[in-house]
């Protein structure tokens, strides 16, 4: 599949035959931007992380009631060590119109699905703990939070979930505490990142980035902040399938090592998407998640 169609793919997702000719929330006509997660991220302050730890995010227990009553509770089949809150047919989101997502107040709920990027990172850390054991590490844009649950159940000293929707952070900790029993060891943080300048976390020992190249700006914004990130001496990890605003030589699945601006990123993981409920989004585009090292 060229990167075109990939790109059309994703503008145009496939809906299962049972939702076709309803207008649900899956069926309207959303846009790569919209749909793709991650869409707000932007810009905060410098500081050790027990004080950024101070700055409460908002983020209340309605918030994770709506979280886990609108969601289901599943062993995905790429990471089935995890339990992940996410959104299945048995969901009551999954029939969701128009009208129920205008007057939800929720925006898209990406947080509800595993996106490529994030499952690759996620299955990557399961596969090799040694990497996060002891270590502060960072979600940046955390969606539905498998990436810190994956480090604190493999041994992390504190995890970060950042993210500037409250629902992602509330569904962050939910599943969290759906795979340690408590998220005392959690940090949720709604600050922005990105823009208008990078704004990175001190004391960060890994910075984790999926599915954050989306489209030329972002991927602008999000190379910045890796930049910035590297020059305080932290180490980053990207997971993407290979998107549009990713890098054309993402295409070349031969490569190794590839360029993006002034970025250099080593592939360290690949693996194959197992196709789950959600499989009229990304995954029906991509086949593969990549995990890259920045240099």
């Amino acid at each position: 599949m060229t990167q075109a169609k990939n790109y059309i793919a994703l503008e145009r997702p496939v809906l299962p035959q049972p939702m076709r000719g309803r207008r649900t929330l899956w069926a309207l006509k959303f846009t790569v931007k919209i749909l793709t997660p991650h869409a707000r991220l932007s810009c905060s302050q410098r500081g050790p992380v027990l004080q950024q730890a101070g700055w409460g995010p908002a983020i209340s227990s309605s918030h994770e009631r709506f979280v886990k009553g609108n969601t289901t509770l599943i062993r995905p089949k790429l990471t089935p060590e995890l339990q992940l809150n996410l959104i299945t047919p048995k969901s009551s989101m999954w029939t969701w119109g128009e009208y129920e997502l205008d007057n939800s107040g929720i925006g898209i709920p990406y947080w509800a699905v595993y996106w490529p990027g994030g499952q690759a990172l996620t299955k990557h850390i399961l596969a090799t703990p040694s990497l996060v054991r002891n270590k502060v590490i960072l979600d940046l844009g955390s969606g539905c939070g498998s990436v810190c649950a994956a480090a604190l159940l493999n041994g992390a000293k504190l995890a970060i979930a950042n993210d500037v929707d409250p629902y992602a952070l509330a569904a962050s900790k939910v599943n969290v505490i759906s795979n340690l029993g408590s998220a005392k060891s959690l940090i949720l943080d709604s600050r922005n990142c990105l823009t208008p300048s990078p704004a990175v976390f001190e004391g960060v020992d890994i910075a984790w980035i999926g599915d954050m190249f989306y489209d030329s700006d972002m991927s602008l914004s999000v190379r910045r902040w890796i930049k910035e990130a590297r020059n305080m001496g932290m180490e980053v990890f990207v997971g993407d399938p290979g998107r549009h605003a990713f890098s054309d030589e993402m295409l070349d699945t031969g490569s190794k090592t590839v360029e993006i601006g002034d970025l250099v990123l080593d592939k360290v993981g690949e693996y194959e998407m197992v196709k789950e409920t959600t499989e009229y989004l990304e995954e029906n585009a991509f086949t593969t998640g990549v995990v890259w090292r920045v240099a």
